[in-house]
């Protein structure tokens, strides 16, 4: 993909606003206790995680890898650039949220230059994330 392809694919994503560009659920749990089930969680959906990071203002940046993921690399080697793919767990107001990045939207922005197989794994590692989040 063009250099400036990519850049008006981020400007376009950067004008759908944050709210569109990444899912995040509030837990409803105090961070610690959120941070535990979130990995057991992940690891339910067939995602392992494979690094943790701290980073202000998250908590928690867990990078993860897995079946999912291995399947959209194979049909598009290009998301390599996305594995391990990342999951974040953040504290607000004295409860935990945790996010990703939505692939969704990619799929959206990057319109007619991916198949519909690669879409359609792209909308599926979504739901996966999201069923790892909504416990």
């Amino acid at each position: 993909m063009g250099k400036l392809k990519v850049a008006l694919l981020l400007l376009a994503a950067l004008s759908l606003g944050a709210e569109q560009l990444f899912y995040e659920r509030p837990l409803r749990l105090p961070f610690n206790e959120a941070y535990l089930k979130l990995k057991r969680s992940l690891e339910n959906e067939g995602f392992l995680v494979v690094k943790e990071l701290k980073r202000r203002p998250y908590r928690a940046v867990l990078f993860v890898k897995g079946k999912p993921l291995e399947e959209l690399v194979k049909l598009c080697p290009r998301f390599g650039a996305y594995y391990p793919y990342r999951v974040y767990l953040k504290e607000k107001d004295g409860t935990a949220v945790a996010g990703f990045a939505r692939p969704s939207v990619f799929a959206a922005l990057a319109g007619k230059s991916l198949s519909p197989s690669v879409k359609e794994k792209l909308t599926e590692l979504e739901e996966r994330l999201k069923e790892a989040l909504s416990f």
